[in-house]
């Protein structure tokens, strides 16, 4: 038997070269030239995917709020100040959707308008037959 890596003649079975010392369980390895190994990979770290539950529901009911603004303003009230606190929540705790809570920030507002002009006008037409009568 002969050495894997200087070619020097070995007893059979011999686990390393008595000339060299290399092992002779494998062919030594060869090394790659510097420059031309694949790069190293670096793992990503995985994203986190933020939560956009409390923006989705504040747009949504800003726009409920807007569009029962003028017909049915207590509806209007509950909607609109559910969809203030949730957008406000989302946009305080930097959660995912910024514009989505924004937009709902903005519908519950301008819906909450409109439904309170209602009620001052409901209630001073009230307040209005009650004296006539």
């Amino acid at each position: 038997m002969f050495c894997n890596n200087c070619g020097a003649e070995i007893a059979d079975g011999a686990a390393f070269c008595t000339s060299c010392g290399a092992s002779q369980g494998a062919p030594a390895p060869q090394q790659a030239p510097m420059g031309y190994g694949q790069p190293p990979v670096y793992a990503a770290e995985p994203e986190q995917k933020q939560s956009i539950g409390l923006a989705v529901a504040g747009m949504v009911l800003g726009i409920v709020a807007l569009v029962f603004s003028c017909c049915v303003p207590y509806i209007t009230f509950i909607c609109a100040l559910v969809g203030c606190i949730l957008s406000g929540i989302s946009l305080a705790k930097h959660k995912g959707g910024k514009g989505m809570a924004i937009a709902g920030l903005v519908c519950s507002i301008i819906g909450l308008v409109p439904a309170i002009i209602v009620v001052i006008a409901g209630a001073s037409l009230l307040s209005a037959v009650g004296a006539a009568f």
